[in-house]
């Protein structure tokens, strides 16, 4: 029997990320490649232009919760 270890996350007390931009832009590159190959171009297109407006209504609301 496997016994769950819980996780807690903090907020980062010293240095940065290590993720660039670069980094960034490889993800999506590779999860659009993903797409197409799964579901061809156009429900790709239209799949990742979704999660582009979800990642935009997440980002304004977490800014006005913030200030």
């Amino acid at each position: 029997m496997t016994q769950d270890v819980a996780i807690t996350f903090q907020e980062r007390n010293a240095g940065e990320s290590k993720l660039s931009a670069k980094t960034y832009k490889l993800y999506l590159e590779q999860l659009l490649s993903l797409y197409i190959a799964l579901y061809g171009p156009l429900l790709a297109a239209l799949s990742l232009l979704m999660l582009l407006l979800v990642y935009a209504i997440f980002a304004s609301t977490v800014s006005r919760s913030s200030s």
